[in-house]
């Protein structure tokens, strides 16, 4: 009975927490950047986060910010050390290590580094990591760091995303050529002094043989050593290679693999290249990025559809988490019908019924979509850079091109007012359109005071409200009324976002938030608020009142009416990138579209979404670990249960940049830890338990008192 009770406890405490999760991050996972074999498992990277696929049950697990402890998710490259260590880097937050399951975080504001734009890792023979960043070479020994500045021709033009290790400890970079560097100097080889096949590197391979594979982007391949130089320009006959992107193998039985990019795949068995074929259930191989053998001699091939090659079978390798697709989601649109619409570069998303689906630019009717709206009658229109398209069943249909000359196409800002027509911002001013007959607005037609309109919305009147390049500019009766720096206290011309409120215009601008009810203006400034930066890119409201923004694109913003709450990348499980706009839907929760690394949903009490949850960090159901409550401000609780086999366990809290902060001896091997939160500082931390050996489970909590 008590066991049974026990359980019911965690039990009802998990569904809590599990329907208390705060943030999700939703990424397209699919382009693989660098694939690095471990034992049973694979480790795989992408812009949208870390993969780990076990090669005995192929399950994949998905690390993201919003789920695990990883500082940060835009992964440029990454490799394994000699201890089993894994280095992450990222060229805008610098350098991650996961050792077993803690991270650590390595940047300038803990580290000698020089800057935090990485690009490159590799390990030497004595277990050195060597990193190329923006203008420099770092070397880590595991205590110190070592910063060497890259030759003044280096540092035009190029960043060390290709760097290797030879047979003798030298580092090879791939800038304008080949740099070696030897721990004191760099030496140049290139076209001019040596056989170099070219100047444009694209990959470099180097194998304890002394061999140096160099691919090159627009032309074929080079073998070297330094001394003795061949150039191959065709493998097999009639088949000239160009962009060579990637090349692995196994110097002990002499077999190689290399690829093209437009994805030419070719294979040495130890006399011979032949070109290679993707067989069912791949139909082709395009886009090859990375290769990378296992021991087992085991191909992993990271393309437009990853996959897998043991000699005999192809099988796909399960990188997609969701079925969002894109890396940019640069508008976000709550639909009537509780439908979600992401507009990216050349595609959209929708979520709807729990499920993604994915509309490219394949089809000509949407091209490189920016924005949508629904009418009275709950259909979705969205705005394009070839005009207007609407979309019905399943299908999207072209519906309206502008055909005033001095207008362009581009479509970039859509409303429905209450006559139901359809607004639309299109350089140089705004439409009007009633479904037959078009009105035009411009500054160049003396009936609109701007040429560029930066956002639209419906006031609670009705009415057509437009942030332009010249102030605030709200559509009446009589024509049209303009509020700007010389008739309002409005703190800037230029308005970035507009959300309404019932009464309330909340007005994001280049200098501050305002507020204004139609009579009454409030200013917010970073000189009278808690605003970090004056330049709000995007604001909206929740169903509560709550006005949610974006402040200098990387600060979440939350105001109250009363108390500000600041959220930023450190302190939140926030995405990297430029945050382009924020929209609340009904259920609250605020969905945040960046470029280049997808969404993130944020709900301070749960997302009520119920997206796929494959973050788990822990897959022995015997195990039960709960971290409540969550957020904590008074007291951390952990009730835990593990299996008897279990004993001298220990429990740790780390901040995210590996900082610990506690370690405790957990007594026995089930019960409920707890821990004051205010011995804490306001932020992420990682709780931990382990047996010594192995981590048990890990869970992640926000300290916010």
């Amino acid at each position: 009975m008590k066991n049974w009770l026990l359980y019911l406890i965690f039990f009802l405490i998990y569904q809590s927490l599990y329907a208390q999760t705060q943030w999700k991050n939703i990424s397209d996972t699919r382009s693989v950047m660098t694939i690095v074999p471990d034992g049973n498992k694979i480790w795989l990277s992408s812009v949208g986060g870390l993969m780990c696929i076990n090669k005995l049950t192929s399950d994949t697990t998905f690390y993201n910010h919003a789920n695990s402890g990883i500082p940060f998710t835009r992964i440029i490259s990454m490799c394994l050390d000699k201890t089993g260590r894994l280095w992450l880097v990222c060229d805008s937050k610098g350098i991650a290590c996961l050792e077993g399951d803690s991270w650590t975080w390595y940047n300038t504001a803990n580290t000698p580094l020089p800057n935090n734009f990485a690009v490159s890792v590799t390990v030497d023979s004595q277990n050195n990591l060597w990193f190329g960043f923006e203008f420099y070479l770092v070397k880590f020994d595991g205590t110190n760091w070592t910063s060497f500045a890259f030759p003044q021709e280096m540092t035009t033009g190029y960043l060390p995303y290709n760097i290797a290790i030879d047979a003798n400890d030298r580092v090879l970079i791939g800038a304008e050529g080949i740099w070696a560097f030897n721990g004191s100097d760099f030496i140049q080889y290139n076209t001019s002094n040596s056989p170099l096949l070219s100047n444009n590197i694209r990959f470099i391979k180097a194998f304890q043989d002394g061999k140096i594979w160099i691919g090159h982007s627009s032309s074929g391949l080079t073998i070297t050593d330094f001394t003795a130089w061949k150039v191959i320009d065709t493998l097999v006959p009639g088949r000239r290679l160009f962009d060579v992107s990637s090349f692995d193998g196994n110097t002990t039985t002499g077999t190689y693999w290399l690829a093209t990019y437009p994805g030419d795949l070719y294979y040495y068995d130890g006399n011979n290249w032949s070109l290679q074929y993707a067989s069912p259930p791949l139909d082709s191989l395009k886009y090859i990025r990375y290769l990378a053998v296992d021991e087992n001699d085991e191909l992993y091939v990271s393309a437009l559809k990853s996959a897998t090659f043991d000699g005999s079978e192809w099988h796909f390798l399960n990188t997609a988490e969701c079925g969002f697709k894109g890396y940019n989601s640069l508008n976000v649109f709550h639909s009537k019908d509780q439908s979600t619409w992401i507009a990216g570069n050349y595609n959209i998303n929708r979520f709807t019924n729990n499920t993604w689906t994915n509309y490219t630019s394949d089809d000509v009717s949407i091209i490189n979509p920016y924005c949508f709206a629904d009418d009275q009658s709950n259909n979705i229109y969205a705005g394009h850079d070839q005009g207007i398209s609407y979309f019905e069943n399943t299908t999207w249909h072209r519906k309206y091109i502008p055909t005033n000359p001095i207008f362009n196409n581009d479509i970039t800002h859509l409303c429905f007012d209450k006559n139901n027509h359809l607004w639309m911002s299109a350089y140089p001013g705004l439409i009007d359109f009633d479904g037959i007959n078009a009105t035009y607005y411009s500054s160049w037609l003396q009936n609109f005071p701007s040429m560029q309109v930066n956002c639209l919305a419906v006031n609670s009147n009705g009415y057509i409200v437009a942030g332009t390049n010249n102030g605030l500019v709200i559509k009446v009766e009589s024509g049209w009324v303009t509020y700007n720096m010389e008739n309002s206290p409005i703190p800037s011309d230029v308005i970035r976002d507009i959300a309404v409120n019932e009464n309330d215009t909340w007005i994001a601008t280049n200098n501050g938030l305002a507020r204004f009810d139609g009579i009454n203006w409030d200013i917010y400034t970073k000189d009278n608020s808690l605003l970090p930066d004056n330049y709000i890119s995007t604001v909206d409201v929740d169903s509560n009142g709550v006005v949610w923004l974006i402040s200098y694109f990387d600060n979440l913003v939350r105001f109250d009416g009363q108390q500000w709450e600041v959220f930023q990348y450190e302190n939140s499980g926030m995405q990297i990138g430029i945050m382009q706009c924020i929209r609340a839907d009904k259920s609250g929760n605020i969905w945040i579209g960046s470029e280049h690394c997808g969404l993130t949903i944020y709900n301070e009490n749960g997302i009520s979404l119920n997206l796929p949850e494959n973050n788990r960090i822990d897959s022995n159901e015997q195990n039960i670990c709960l971290v409540h409550p969550n957020p904590a401000n008074d007291e951390i609780r952990v009730s835990y249960k593990f299996p008897e086999s279990n004993d001298k366990l220990i429990l740790m809290i780390t901040s995210l940049n590996g900082i610990k902060t506690g370690e405790f001896p957990l007594e026995t091997n089930e019960g409920i830890f707890s821990y004051p939160a205010k011995e804490l500082s306001p932020g992420l931390y990682l709780v931990t338990i382990s047996d010594g050996n192995t981590v048990c489970a890990s869970r992640k909590i926000q300290v916010t008192w």
